[in-house]
């Protein structure tokens, strides 16, 4: 009987856009004539038509002994860097290819419960440990060993053109590419103007013309050089930029509040950003917090960012509250967001809006909006 081999595959390295997916995949034993026929039709998914890949994953779900996906999303790309990502998904791939081999398999801790998907990848796989494995040996395409590290380690061989010369390798990279091109095909439709159905997030002509003319979308790496160039060029004319503006921010907790407090702020909170939205504002953030300072309520209305201070008081003027002392606390609080995301685009500060620092009074049992003005511009 041959050996069982896991093979392994990564799916979008060099993407603009989308998550990175690693496939892994064992297949059956090529003894019998049936098994060995089908697998023939196996090679690297970049030969193959889209059908033919469809069609093919399609008898790899149903033919493998086992297959996993792992997969990291943009912004921990763009926060763990390439080579950090690719071990992450790699490690999620082999621990749901091995769970799905198990008829009792472990409990899994949430992803929630970890600070980083690298440490959930890690817990996750060190979780199987103890567990059967349904392979004998591990062949990763390419020259790094992303299971190093692990319980794995000594199962890999890394071999070059593995997904042109090893059929489970092969496997990987179909079921990989497969599922991510579906799923840049959904993103299709949320983001139309760069074509992702049609390029899948890679940067071709048409993209690259896209992310010049429109700049880029949560979607994109801003780590990487073409993205990093659109934004400078673009600014805040982006078509996107109010969804991508405050994706990687450093929230932190709120501080502890009385349960009257909160749920007295809410309120008066939910009355203002109502009002702001039927005044054209668009919300960007609300309850923004870092150990440093907090923001009630960030919009943007013509080009222009607003950081909104909300004060209510069930008796009294609600702007009593606002002494020098916290006007300047607005002050730095809005200048450190500007300071993160000129840092963090990596573009000139003369590339975004000029904050404009404004104050909102709510006052009454009845949660009355008594005025909203600006304070700074």
């Amino acid at each position: 009987m041959d050996r069982l081999i896991l093979g392994i595959d990564e799916v979008g390295r060099g993407s603009l856009a989308g998550p990175l997916y690693v496939g892994a995949c064992v297949l059956r034993s090529r003894d019998s004539e049936k098994e060995k026929s089908w697998q023939s039709q196996l090679t690297d998914s970049k030969r193959l038509t889209k059908s033919r890949r469809e069609e093919l994953a399609k008898e790899i779900e149903s033919r493998a002994v086992s297959v996993g996906l792992g997969s990291v999303e943009p912004e921990e790309i763009d926060e763990l860097g390439l080579s950090i990502a690719l071990k992450t998904a790699t490690r999620l791939a082999a621990a749901n290819l091995i769970k799905n081999t198990l008829d009792n398999p472990p409990n899994i801790p949430s992803a929630d419960t970890f600070s980083s998907q690298q440490q959930f990848s890690s817990a996750f796989l060190d979780s199987l440990i103890n567990y059967p494995l349904p392979f004998d040996e591990i062949i990763i395409d390419g020259p790094q060993n992303f299971l190093q590290g692990t319980f794995l380690e000594n199962y890999v061989t890394n071999l070059n053109k593995a997904d042109l010369l090893i059929k489970e390798v092969s496997a990987a990279s179909i079921i990989a590419k497969v599922f991510r091109d579906r799923l840049m095909a959904d993103y299709a439709t949320e983001y139309p103007v760069y074509g992702f159905e049609r390029n899948v997030g890679y940067g071709t002509k048409a993209h690259l013309e896209a992310l010049n003319r429109f700049g880029p979308c949560p979607l994109h790496r801003f780590s990487y050089s073409p993205v990093k160039k659109s934004f400078q060029k673009i600014g805040v004319d982006s078509k996107y930029f109010d969804e991508l503006i405050f994706r990687n921010y450093p929230k932190t907790p709120a501080r502890p509040k009385s349960p009257a407090t909160k749920v007295f702020g809410d309120r008066a909170e939910e009355v203002v950003a109502d009002y702001l939205q039927e005044s054209g504002h668009k919300i960007l953030a609300r309850n923004l917090r870092t150990h440093d300072f907090e923001i009630d309520i960030i919009s943007k209305k013509s080009g222009r960012i607003y950081f909104t201070e909300v004060k209510y008081r069930k008796n009294g003027n609600p702007l009593d509250a606002i002494d020098p002392k916290k006007y300047t606390k607005m002050v730095q609080s809005a200048d450190a967001v500007m300071a993160f995301l000129t840092e963090k685009l990596d573009c000139s500060v003369d590339n975004l809006p000029a904050p404009i620092l404004a104050v909102a009074s709510v006052s009454g049992h009845d949660f009355h909006l008594d005025q909203w003005f600006p304070l700074l511009s």
